[in-house]
C-alpha cells in the first residue's frame, strides 16, 4: 500500500521483524522521479541516500535524491524526450517512523533546480514506505508532491536503498 492513491510504489516482502533494528543507518540506492514543473514533463532516475537513526524510540529519517538525469518534453511539444541532466537535488531533511513503523517523509526541500516553478510553502507532500529483507538491510519508500493549488509543481517518486 501506498499513500499516492494505489497508483504508484513499489513492491517487496517487507521485514517482518515489529520493530527496526536500532542504530544509525545509511541506504544508497536508485531513484525513479516524474515531476511536471507547468511547462515540461520530466522522467528521472537518480541516486539515493537515506539516513535512519533509531534508538528503540525516536526516530529520525533524512536523505537526498541526487544526480538526476533522464528526459523531458515541453507541454507545448516543441521538444519531445529531449536529454534532461543535473535538474534537482531532491533533499528530506525531516522524517520518521509512523503508523506502525512505516516511513514518513515530513519535509521536502528543491535544491539546485533548473525547473521552471519553484516550490511554494503551500505544497502537499505524501510519503509512505516500510524496510525490506534480512535485519532490514533495505528500504523502499514512494513520496508525491502537489503544489498545483499555489504554484505549479507535481511530482511523483520511487526511492530503494540497501545498507553495506
Amino acid at each position: 500500500g501506498n499513500a499516492i492513491n494505489g497508483n504508484f510504489g513499489l513492491l517487496g516482502i517487507p521485514y517482518s521483524s515489529a520493530t527496526p533494528p536500532t542504530g544509525n543507518y545509511s541506504y544508497i540506492g536508485n531513484a525513479e522521479i516524474f515531476i511536471n514543473d507547468g511547462n515540461a514533463l520530466y522522467g528521472l532516475s537518480g541516486n539515493s541516500n537515506i539516513t535512519f537513526e533509531f534508538d528503540g524510540v525516536n526516530s529520525k529519517i533524512t536523505g537526498e535524491v541526487t544526480s538526476l538525469t533522464g528526459t523531458k518534453s515541453f507541454l507545448d511539444l516543441s521538444c519531445r524526450d529531449c536529454p534532461a541532466s543535473s535538474v534537482v537535488d531532491i533533499v528530506f531533511p525531516s522524517g520518521s517512523l509512523c503508523n506502525g513503523n512505516r516511513i514518513c517523509i515530513e519535509k521536502i526541500d528543491l535544491r539546485n533546480s533548473t525547473l521552471d516553478a519553484p516550490l511554494t510553502s503551500g505544497h502537499i507532500l505524501s510519503s509512505d514506505g516500510t524496510f525490506f529483507g534480512t535485519g532490514s538491510n533495505e528500504l523502499g519508500a514512494v513520496f508525491s508532491v502537489n503544489d498545483t493549488a499555489s504554484g505549479s509543481i507535481e511530482i511523483r517518486g520511487a526511492l530503494v536503498g540497501k545498507t553495506d
